[in-house]
């Protein structure tokens, strides 16, 4: 699960009725949470049981991660692993309408 966050983003990218600039937008608003901080990357690979169970105890691998409140811009950070994201940016879909703003999608993407 991608979370809160991520989801109507992915959607979007992934949709392939939407149009390279919205898709574009999409990915730069995905892009940005990353960056943020309000999506944090959990520990222990891909959150399968098999793992060494640092998912399940909250253990996140981002440097703001035990930042205070105030210095993430408030508390609203979604831990999750990040394999349902990238698997949604690589099966990125969109409508071609402008090759300008289609290589700009391409672009984001690589």
């Amino acid at each position: 699960d991608p979370g809160p966050y991520a989801t109507p983003f992915l959607a979007v990218i992934v949709d392939p009725r939407a149009a390279g600039p919205h898709t574009l937008v999409a990915l730069r608003a995905l892009h940005r949470l990353l960056e943020r901080g309000s999506i944090l990357q959990l520990t222990g690979g891909s959150g399968n049981s098999n793992n060494n169970n640092n998912a399940s105890k909250g253990n996140v691998n981002h440097p703001i991660a035990n930042a205070s409140p105030a210095a993430t811009g408030g508390d609203f950070a979604h831990e999750t692993t990040l394999e349902p994201i990238a698997r949604g940016v690589l099966a990125c879909r969109f409508e071609q309408t402008d090759a300008g703003a289609d290589e700009a999608v391409e672009m984001a993407i690589a």
